[in-house]
């Protein structure tokens, strides 16, 4: 297979690089930065409010509600499809069938997803309690 990018098209590439830098130096260079240093974007940055202020806890919680939030979205996606299949199967044995499959393995999906909801809630209430 033959390279779409030749050594001709490298050059012309170059030598427009090269008459940019020439003619427009300060939009070329890059800037200098003149600012307080490393200490000082630290200091600046512990006052930034995020992440680094919650407990380890809370954002792993949060971040597994989120993803299961996703996975719920994700298998409407799913079941909204398995119907659009289902429909433009035009009642064929196999296609109705492979949208009955379909949503049942994204309904055992929901259900799992559910059951984790419920784990993660119940959890989080003993460790509140214990706390």
């Amino acid at each position: 297979m033959k390279n779409p990018i030749s050594r001709t098209h490298v050059r012309s590439l170059s030598g427009l690089m090269g008459l940019l830098t020439g003619l427009l130096p300060k939009q070329v260079v890059a800037a200098v930065f003149d600012g307080p240093g490393v200490a000082g974007g630290l200091n600046a940055a512990a006052g930034i409010r995020g992440l680094s202020h919650r407990p380890i806890r809370e954002l792993a919680v949060r971040i597994i509600i989120n993803v299961l939030n996703f996975l719920t979205l994700a298998a409407v996606v799913v079941i909204v499809a398995a119907g659009v299949w289902l429909v433009l199967g035009f009642g064929e044995e196999t296609s109705r069938e492979k949208a009955q499959r379909m949503i049942t393995y994204t309904v055992v999906g929901l259900v799992i997803v559910f059951l984790a909801r419920l784990m993660v809630s119940f959890i989080l209430s003993i460790l509140k309690t214990a706390a």
